[in-house]
Order: C-alpha cells, then sequence, then structure tokens
C-alpha cells in the first residue's frame, strides 16, 4: 500500500483526492492546505486522512507527495517545505516545469490531467488524459503507474508540450466558457434562456471531435459575409463588439485570406 500526502486543497486536490480514495495499493494519509479549513473538508470526506496547515508537520513518511496548488505557489511552496527523504513528489501543473521542485527530491516530476475542476462536482479523472514527465525514466515509469491507475490515457509530455497543452486547454475550456457566458448575457436582452444553445453546442461540439474543428467552422465569418458581421457588431453593443470583431476577423484571415474586407 502506498501512502499519499496531496499538498492543496482547492479543485484539482478535491477531484484528486477523491480518485485516489477509490484506488486500490493507494492511501492518502494527509491532506495540506494553506486555509486549514479546506483542508479538513476534504480530510473528512477521505475518512482516513488527516489535515493541516503547517508545512513542518507535512507527514515525512509517504511515499508520494502530489502537490496541486495553484501555479504561482508551487515553487514557493516547495522551498518552503524541509524533507530529506527520497519519495516520489510531482505536481499537478501544465504550465509549471518539472525544475520547480526538484530540491524536494532526485524523483521528481509531473502529473497533470488535462481537465476542468470545480469544487463539488466530481469528473470522471478515466476519461482524461494525464500528461507525465520525471526525472529519469524510472521515476517517469512509476509517475506514469500512478497516471494509469487514474486513466487509461497516459501520455510523455516535457515542460513545453505541457506549456502548449495548457494554452490550448485556455482556448477550448476558458475562452469557449467565457463566450457561453457572453451568449448568455446577449440572450438576456431578449428573456431567452441559454439552456436554447444545449442542441446547437452540442453538434457543433460532435462535428468538432468527429471531423475536426477546422471542418465543422461555419457561420457569417467563414462564408465573409460581411454585411451581417456588422449587423451583429450592433446588436451585441459596445461590451462584445470587440471581441466579435476581433474573433470574426480572425475567422476570415484563417479561412478567407483573400477576402478584400476588412472588419
Amino acid at each position: 500500500m502506498k501512502k499519499v500526502v496531496l499538498l492543496g486543497a482547492g479543485n484539482v486536490a478535491w477531484s484528486l483526492a477523491n480518485a485516489i480514495d477509490s484506488l486500490d495499493g493507494y492511501s492518502l494519509i494527509q491532506i495540506y492546505g494553506l486555509r486549514i479549513e479546506r483542508a479538513q473538508e476534504i480530510a473528512q470526506e477521505s475518512g482516513r486522512a488527516t489535515a493541516t496547515d503547517d508545512l513542518s508537520k507535512i507527514n515525512t513518511s509517504a511515499d508520494i507527495y502530489i502537490i496541486a496548488l495553484k501555479d504561482e505557489a508551487i515553487a514557493s511552496v516547495a522551498d518552503m517545505i524541509q524533507y530529506n527523504g527520497d519519495a516520489l513528489w510531482v505536481h499537478t501543473s501544465g504550465s509549471v516545469p518539472m525544475s520547480a521542485i526538484s530540491r524536494l527530491s532526485p524523483r521528481h516530476g509531473v502529473l497533470y490531467p488535462l481537465q476542468t475542476f470545480s469544487r463539488g462536482r466530481q469528473v470522471d479523472i478515466s476519461e482524461a488524459t494525464i500528461f507525465t514527465e520525471g526525472s529519469d525514466p524510472i521515476t517517469e515509469k512509476e509517475i506514469a503507474g500512478l497516471a494509469r491507475a487514474l486513466t487509461p490515457h497516459v501520455m510523455h509530455a516535457d515542460s513545453m508540450s505541457r506549456s502548449r497543452l495548457h494554452a490550448a486547454a485556455v482556448f477550448a475550456c476558458n475562452f469557449t466558457n467565457h463566450l457561453w457566458t457572453i451568449s448568455a448575457d446577449v440572450l438576456s436582452k431578449s428573456d431567452i434562456p441559454f439552456s436554447v444553445m444545449k442542441p446547437l453546442i452540442e453538434e457543433t461540439f460532435k462535428k468538432a471531435i468527429q471531423n475536426g474543428p477546422e471542418a465543422g467552422q461555419t457561420g457569417p465569418a467563414r462564408r465573409g459575409d460581411i454585411a451581417t458581421i456588422r449587423k451583429h457588431l450592433e446588436i451585441v453593443g459596445p461590451d462584445y463588439a470587440p471581441i466579435y470583431k476581433l474573433i470574426s476577423q480572425n475567422i476570415i484571415d484563417y479561412y478567407i485570406p483573400d477576402e478584400p474586407n476588412r472588419l
């Protein structure tokens, strides 16, 4: 039974704690959080782990330490940890190099799940791809073994590849979700619920996965319908017109580079 300490009490940590708790051969023994109440909540859900907000009280007998903190906190927290063993240490960030935690152990690396996590909403990690990197081939194999315990979808990715993945994920997830927020706000001006977009969103997603997003692009910008785009710019108003214009022009430039009209 491999003992696991989880450093972090946010969205990613909450989902990982639930996933690790269900694994055979792994035991979650401690949760560290910057806020003790958040760490205690996860520990109580686990039923077996203890909670702490004191880095000097991190259990030093674990086999695996997973740092699931905000990107900007990983290196600073790692620098404050006093650890002299040779356990496996990994962080879960897509944009932070594994060197940020190299001082903690010669056996270190990255366990990056490509998924969006929200506290209170349990996601099935087994459907996500986890990208791994290790400080040496043996460590890489061990990290990949942990990843495969969580999901059958495991790939190696170095720091540059993970940074590209992270940037691509912002386009595919974060930016897309914000565009849905804008869509909902535009609809609200006519008291139309955002739920009417569900079939459209689902079909767009299906086409993107089945045929590739480039082949599935439709809409006025794809057609070069400048008149409709200009009408929409008036409708969406000054708050959203710059975004609409920027994306529309980028679509035109991508698909119809010889289009003479500029927005």
